[in-house]
């Protein structure tokens, strides 16, 4: 037949139909750099109690970190990023999705305090059931397994999964700071942490490592006052951020969805209001405009939903925050 046929023939030919069923199913495939990775809480002696910096002629890591409200599953997240390279997710459709401690390192921003109460010796961070335990910044850091420091996989004291020694730098650190909004301390120390917090975010920001804040938002309650107050800090204090919805497991779809909405509603309403501000000759002025990230997350610990996603947005996170500290031969790929 002649080429002209053959076009029209592809062209009049039925498109692939799509399964309704399949079309929000999750990839279970883990990323590259997760699979040949595994996460360890690092020991703040290995910074002398100072937060990291990069040595001379050294590449700087690139760190995001967790924030979001005590009680909003910040550890259960944690662990579940763990996930070793040997397993596949066995994430499910957020379809299915239909059933019914505050970190302000207590030294300043720019030291760490030493907290083995974060660093669980079963999974990566303990889950508390009290909230606000968690009033120290924590350094967890990703770690090729093919590194021979990772293979001792112990650090000088014998402890699994804690680092005080590093021969090869980290792929990344996930930072676990303070939950807000709620703690088991008088109003005064809590002010101090959630104060404490702010100025690490802005010195990590400064320093140049720190890549976007993950802003953690109970699915099931929507977002609260403390966290309206913290969008509304990171947009004036120029951070980029993504918001991460969890629990999901525990509402119903449509509450799932309205949530979504209205975080996705307030991200459209800045970026209109940043267009209406492009001829403003002020370049410092933000303007109503934010740093809010125009993705969603919707998570759950529990049921392994949303997961893989999460861990595909902090590789790219990591991916460009070697390639701009520095980081030479990157090879990720599938």
């Amino acid at each position: 037949s002649s080429p002209s046929s053959s076009s029209s023939s592809s062209l009049s030919s039925p498109p692939t139909r799509i399964d309704p069923k399949t079309l929000f199913t999750e990839t279970t495939k883990l990323p590259s750099s997760f699979r040949k990775s595994k996460f360890e809480y690092v020991s703040p002696k290995l910074f002398n109690y100072q937060l990291p910096t990069a040595g001379e002629g050294t590449a700087k890591v690139p760190e995001i970190a967790f924030l979001g409200r005590s009680n909003v599953g910040k550890s259960s997240l944690l662990n579940a990023l763990s996930i070793t390279s040997k397993k596949e997710s066995n994430a499910t459709s957020i379809g299915i999705a239909n059933n019914g401690g505050d970190t302000s390192s207590s030294s300043s921003s720019s030291s760490i305090s030493s907290s083995s109460s974060s660093n669980a010796s079963i999974g990566l961070a303990k889950v508390s059931k009290t909230p606000g335990r968690t009033q120290q910044v924590n350094y967890f850091g990703q770690f090729l397994i093919s590194d021979d420091a990772h293979n001792k996989n112990k650090n000088r004291s014998g402890k699994s999964g804690e680092r005080d020694v590093i021969s090869n730098p980290p792929l990344g650190y996930i930072i676990d700071l303070p939950g807000y909004g709620y703690a088991k301390a008088p109003g005064a120390l809590v002010n101090e942490w959630q104060k404490n917090t702010q100025d690490f975010i802005v010195a990590r920001k400064e320093y140049g490592s720190l890549q976007r804040i993950y802003l953690l938002i109970d699915s099931r309650r929507g977002i609260s006052p403390f966290d309206s107050s913290i969008m509304t800090w990171l947009d004036e204090a120029t951070v980029d951020y993504t918001v991460v919805l969890t629990k999901c497991d525990a509402v119903s779809r449509p509450m799932m969805v309205k949530c979504a909405n209205d975080i996705c509603m307030r991200h459209h309403a800045q970026a209109f209001e940043n267009d209406t501000n492009d001829d403003d000759d002020d370049d410092e002025a933000v303007g109503g405009g934010g740093f809010q990230g125009p993705f969603v997350h919707i998570t759950s610990s529990r049921k392994n939903i949303g997961i893989v996603e999460l861990m595909y947005a902090i590789e790219g996170d990591f991916y460009v925050g070697r390639r701009e500290g520095g980081s030479k031969g990157l090879k990720w790929g599938s």
